[in-house]
């Protein structure tokens, strides 16, 4: 395995964290302003 092979296992995983806690966010987002609005 070299150097670059190594790199995009460490920068993938996070990319994929990334893009998770961002879907998280704009769930927890939704259901606020949903609250917001039912009141």
């Amino acid at each position: 395995m070299d150097k670059k092979e190594v790199q995009q296992l460490k920068t993938k995983p996070s990319e994929e964290l990334t893009k998770m806690l961002a879907e998280q966010r704009e769930k927890l987002w939704t259901l606020k302003e949903g609250i917001l609005n039912g009141k």
